[in-house]
């Protein structure tokens, strides 16, 4: 009884151990399917974010490192470091409510989308378990890229066939 326990003990550590990001979406894998709507209350979905390369971020207004994040892609969205990438931000509602979400987004007045999962469900198909995590989508759908902070070679991920991102 006493190994099985120590057993778990270890494995429950290990666990801690490891980004969030490593339980998400796997290298390689498609964009799912999704729909959500925006703080604004306007649906978006996958469809909308394909075609182009794409940046995806989960967040949470307690967060302290998506409120470091969450400025960066707005920065390099403006400077237009993104070429046309697509931006698309998702509150996963953990310990947020859609009022909070929508007060922190006005404050910090931030120039791309986001959505409110209010049920948890886009969340879950990422297989999100922390805040912020990163994905970047090529211009196929597959991911290229997940963390907790930008890759310092964005353009690179975003774009694989080029150097720099195209002017969009």
């Amino acid at each position: 009884m006493r190994a099985k326990a120590y057993s778990i003990m270890v494995f429950i550590g290990i666990l801690m151990l490891l980004p969030a990001s490593a339980w998400c979406l796997g290298l390689g894998e498609r964009i799912p399917d999704f729909s959500i709507a925006t703080l604004e209350g306007e649906q978006i979905s996958s469809s909308e974010l394909r075609g182009e390369p794409a940046l995806m971020v989960f967040w949470n207004t307690w967060c302290s490192n998506c409120r470091r994040e969450l400025p960066k892609i707005d920065k390099i969205l403006q400077n237009n470091s993104l070429g046309r990438a697509k931006v698309l931000a998702v509150n996963t509602n953990i310990n947020d409510s859609l009022a909070k979400a929508r007060s922190y987004w006005s404050d910090t007045e931030l120039k791309f989308t986001s959505g409110y999962d209010s049920d948890f469900s886009v969340s879950s198909i990422f297989r999100i378990i922390g805040v912020p995590t990163i994905l970047l989508f090529d211009s196929n759908g597959i991911l290229q890229y997940k963390g907790t902070r930008l890759p310092q070679d964005i353009s690179r991920l975003l774009y694989p066939e080029q150097a720099s991102p195209p002017e969009g």
